[in-house]
């Protein structure tokens, strides 16, 4: 299965929580192909000292890193510009994710479903 790990995931990995950690080892263990994103890697780092910067790079080393276009910047403005309409505030991180998911054919692993009502994106929460 081709899988974006949403930054909620990752930290919780960082932090040596059990769920998260042993639910990344099974993914490896099954051959699942692994990725993140230009926003997860941005939200790692702005919350990393600098002690932890050499732990965040490993962990992201281990992982596909998928890259954003022009058409993933479309249609993230376009779940903003939609939910907007219906009074719904989505973050653009969020936003970036999703299409980033959407655009590869990726389902995304997140611990937080509310972030993401597009129903376009496939979820797979924990």
């Amino acid at each position: 299965m081709d899988l974006l790990l949403d930054t909620s995931v990752l930290i919780g990995a960082l932090r040596k929580r059990p769920e998260e950690v042993d639910l990344i080892r099974s993914f490896q263990r099954n051959g699942d192909d692994l990725a993140y994103c230009a926003v997860v890697a941005a939200e790692l780092y702005s919350g990393a000292n600098e002690a932890q910067i050499p732990i965040v790079e490993q962990l992201l080393s281990s992982f596909r890193f998928l890259r954003s276009s022009q058409e993933i910047g479309r249609l993230a403005g376009e779940f903003r510009n939609r939910f907007a309409r219906r009074g719904i505030a989505l973050g653009t991180p969020d936003c970036l994710i999703a299409a980033t998911a959407i655009d590869n054919h990726y389902t995304l692993v997140t611990l937080n479903r509310a972030d993401f009502p597009m129903r376009e994106v496939r979820i797979y929460q924990i």
